[in-house]
């Protein structure tokens, strides 16, 4: 059985938060992402469940560095 691929795209989607925040993570070397490949003249990354698995945890320790956190997620600090 073959395991569901999505793009980048969907990635980001999928773990809430934008391509463009992705990108930079692993533009900076924070997230090692798919290897790059080629479908027809297109490269594109092809992300499996283990990979948005563990960009799910590098989001919660850059998002919500301590274990502390109950209640609902607040927005900035006013």
């Amino acid at each position: 059985m073959a395991t569901k691929q999505i793009t980048t795209k969907d990635a980001a989607r999928l773990t809430r938060i934008s391509r463009q925040t992705l990108q930079k993570w692993i533009s900076d070397g924070e997230f090692k992402p798919p290897a790059v490949q080629l479908i027809g003249s297109t490269a594109v990354r092809l992300w499996r469940r283990s990979d948005l698995k563990k960009l799910r945890a590098l989001k919660k320790t850059i998002f919500w560095p301590t274990k502390a956190r109950h209640g609902k997620k607040k927005r900035g600090v006013r």
